[in-house]
């Protein structure tokens, strides 16, 4: 199975908000934000108006557009592993000395 291309996930997009009774435009004036707004989203992060659509259409714009939203992981230091971490002043007072 492969992945469907931005063309056609936009198509989805325009076809969930028109089956819902609107355009883009109006969706876009209804909330508050310039009326061209939403149709730029399908090539420009405008994160408020991505939140906007996907609220509209029942999802998240994580789901929408997953490559403008990447996942966050954290990275916790080992010490058990990798011994305490040395203190950056303590380096820069030796070399100093």
């Amino acid at each position: 199975m492969s992945t469907p291309t931005p063309d056609k996930v936009w198509k989805k997009i325009k076809d969930a908000v028109h089956d819902r009774g609107m355009t883009l435009t109006e969706l876009a004036a209804h909330n508050g934000l310039h009326p061209s707004t939403l149709r730029k989203v399908k090539g420009l992060t405008h994160y408020e108006g991505q939140a906007v659509l996907a609220a509209f259409i029942g999802t998240t714009p994580e789901k929408l557009w997953p490559d403008r939203y990447p996942r966050k992981t954290s990275v916790i230091y080992n010490s058990n592993k990798y011994g305490p971490p040395k203190s950056r002043k303590s380096i820069s007072d030796q070399e100093a000395a």
